[in-house]
């Protein structure tokens, strides 16, 4: 998961306040988002004295299987202020996330593709393998052309 800093992390309340009110804005609360998502995530942090638990899992909405989970134990580095949660949970969250796929963009004005890791292949080297492989399609070659192969089967 790649993660856009907005702000700088801030160290006191106030300067968390400030950064909540600058970015309330940018909600989008009246669109329908996905209408029938195929996975979804669920977030939670429990609390210790001393250390914070963060977990992770999504599910496929169908049958509500667990598809991918992740836990990650910290330590808080906020205060515990109920409106500002998420500076004190955050940190541990993103933690606890492994990234297994990114949206690649291949071509300038053309729908990303989406690249996952696989066996032994990481993210960063599935992604420039893809990128190699299009250098004048939005779809990588191996997959253009597996897709024009099973195209013509069905075609006979």
């Amino acid at each position: 998961m790649k993660v856009h800093e907005l702000h700088s992390w801030p160290t006191s309340p106030e300067e968390a306040e400030a950064i909540q009110y600058r970015l309330r804005p940018l909600l989008i609360l009246d669109a329908p988002g996905p209408s029938t998502p195929r996975t979804v995530a669920g977030l939670n942090v429990s609390y210790a004295p001393t250390s914070v638990a963060a977990a992770a899992v999504v599910l496929d909405t169908k049958t509500l299987e667990i598809i991918d989970k992740s836990v990650k134990i910290g330590t808080p580095t906020f205060p515990y202020i109920p409106s500002l949660f998420a500076f004190r949970e955050l940190p541990t969250l993103l933690e606890g996330t492994t990234t297994i796929g990114r949206v690649l963009r291949t071509q300038n004005n053309v729908k990303p593709v989406f690249v996952s890791v696989g066996h032994r292949t990481n993210l960063d080297t599935a992604c420039r393998n893809v990128l190699d492989l299009a250098p004048e399609y939005r779809l990588p070659e191996t997959t253009r052309r597996a897709d024009r192969l099973s195209r013509d089967a069905l075609a006979g």
